[in-house]
């Protein structure tokens, strides 16, 4: 296989996979900023202190919690393949900080929805059952539920971290292709809000970051996406990836 080759991808196929990477990573921006709103709307009393708090508030807003969790899950597939959709217009750049930034963005996906979407869920389940559980039943869920509320602080600073350390790294590659300057320097903005958010769970003075950090991040994947995605329909038939203007071979 050439230089030119390894640069590019080959005909429709290959553009077919840009465009609907890109249409993916607008969905998951919408999605983001749908979520923030039930988020706010969960969570509107303020976040509860304790492992009861906890109980009484997700027993009472059922439906709201099940369904805030599960379309973050879902939200988070779809970012699987605009992460490497990522990784292939960057890694012209900088092959070593593409991959990386990539490879955390799926790392953020596995675990969020494996361990903090799916803790979250089995919270809102143990909540339910603590509503009419009596005697031994009770303490045995107010138990388990207690673990996951003290692991909580843990699994949001991960959640809210590691995504954004791994889109940061996009951010500053982005200026050296097609992306928009704007959107790069966005991108490095809101993504160090996202750290600076997950630290909050210790730091209560950067809790601001927190509230804004997830919204303002799903605004920037829509820039991102929008503009991957005209990137397609370019009148010239070419694919910009890193440095370079290839135009993609005949099929």
């Amino acid at each position: 296989m050439n230089n030119n080759q390894k640069q590019t991808y080959e005909g429709k196929s290959g553009k077919g996979f840009y465009r609907i990477s890109a249409i993916l990573l607008i969905v998951a921006g919408i999605g983001g900023v749908v979520l923030s709103r039930l988020s706010g709307m969960l969570y509107a009393s303020g976040v509860p202190s304790g492992t009861i708090g906890y109980l009484q508030l997700f027993s009472q807003h059922v439906t709201l919690a099940n369904t805030d969790w599960t379309l973050w899950i879902l939200v988070n597939i779809t970012i699987i393949l605009p992460s490497i959709a990522m990784y292939l217009v960057l890694r012209n750049v900088n092959k070593t900080v593409a991959v990386l930034g990539s490879a955390i963005s799926i790392a953020y996906i596995v675990y969020d929805d494996l361990v903090t979407e799916a803790s979250s869920l089995k919270l809102v389940s143990l909540s339910q059952s603590y509503t009419v559980a009596t005697g031994a039943a009770k303490a045995s869920i107010l138990s388990q539920a207690t673990n996951i509320v003290n692991a909580l602080p843990l699994m949001t600073f991960f959640s809210f971290t590691v995504g954004a350390v791994g889109w940061l790294l996009w951010s500053v590659l982005m200026p050296k292709t097609f992306f928009r300057r704007t959107t790069a320097v966005f991108g490095v903005i809101v993504n160090v809000m996202g750290i600076l958010g997950g630290i909050a769970v210790w730091v209560s003075a950067l809790g601001i970051f927190n509230v804004f950090g997830a919204l303002l991040t799903a605004l920037w994947f829509i820039l991102v996406g929008a503009q991957l995605l005209r990137q397609q329909h370019r009148p010239t038939n070419a694919v910009q990836t890193g440095a370079q203007t290839i135009k993609p071979t005949p099929m």
